[in-house]
């Protein structure tokens, strides 16, 4: 089976200044030709690592405004984990707490 990459979209093009696109599709196309996954979840896969590589990290400047957006869809519950399947926040009880500080 052979795959020739003609264009790619826009959500491939630069991250932080880094042309992800041809990293992106030169893996892509590695696990392909291994076999290691089926396209839908190879794409899928490559755009969430994307995703985290252009996630806000420590130490970044980042608008109050966005920041705010952000905590509100936390808060909502609309987001609860990163695309890599981790969680954004965990509830501890208060028992948890105590525990944590060797005071329960």
């Amino acid at each position: 089976m052979a795959y020739v990459t003609r264009q790619y979209q826009a959500l491939l093009q630069c991250v932080e200044g880094r042309d992800e696109a041809a990293f992106t599709a030169a893996e892509l196309a590695e696990d392909l030709r291994l076999n290691r996954a089926d396209p839908d979840a190879a794409r899928d896969s490559l755009l969430s690592t994307m995703a985290c590589k252009s996630a806000i990290k420590a130490g970044m400047h980042t608008d109050p405004a966005e920041l705010r957006r952000l905590v509100d869809r936390v808060q909502s519950g609309e987001i609860q984990y990163c695309p890599h399947g981790r969680p954004v926040a965990v509830k501890l009880s208060k028992y948890q707490v105590e525990k944590m500080f060797k005071r329960a």
